[in-house]
């Protein structure tokens, strides 16, 4: 099973926090030759976002007070891409109690996080389209819904700010809603 391309498995150790033993598809998923994979420690390719909580669970593990962990977390590639991996790790102890060495289970899960991430941005687009269309249905007055356009994108598109604006008489734009950061940038130009 360990040599097999499913998954990224590696034994590490508890001092060094560096790869002991591993297979050829962790060196696939992480990019890195087995020379090169052997010289490291799992902290130095962790995210530095997903560094502390990694390390806690560690030391929890060191302390006794489990056996192992599981979670998601981003490493980096030697080529500096951003990897997803849920990742599975296990001790085994010595007969005093302390970590011998772990064993850990890396996933590649980047394809599913990018999916999740595209899935998410058109919910959000899709529920802004929908208060967009009861905007329509249920302003008044141009100005009404102008601003709730623009706050609709903000708060349920995700964007940062958005801004409608109407040619004049004169051919320039001039911003008549606005929302989000910086809402008034239109307001001068």
């Amino acid at each position: 099973f360990y040599d097999l391309p499913f998954i990224g498995m590696a034994i590490t150790s508890p001092a060094t926090k560096r790869w002991v033993k591993f297979n050829d598809q962790l060196c696939a998923i992480l990019g890195y030759s087995r020379e090169e994979l052997g010289a490291m420690n799992w902290a130095d390719m962790t995210h530095p976002g997903d560094l502390d909580n990694d390390v806690a669970e560690f030391e929890r593990v060191l302390r006794g007070e489990t056996e192992g962990y599981v979670m998601e977390k981003r490493f980096i590639r030697k080529d500096g891409a951003i990897v997803h991996g849920a990742i599975d790790v296990k001790c085994a102890r010595r007969p005093d109690g302390t970590v011998d060495y772990f064993v850990a289970t890396v996933q590649d899960i980047t394809g599913r996080k990018a999916a999740e991430a595209t899935i998410l941005r058109l919910n959000r687009v899709y529920m802004t389209l929908s208060q967009c269309n009861e905007a329509i249905v249920r302003c008044t007055t141009e100005d009404e819904l102008f601003a709730e356009i623009c706050r609709a994108a903000v708060e349920s598109g995700g964007m940062k700010m958005a801004t409608v604006g109407i040619i004049d008489g004169q051919g320039v734009v001039r911003a008549v809603a606005s929302a989000g950061e910086g809402a008034g940038y239109f307001d001068g130009i």
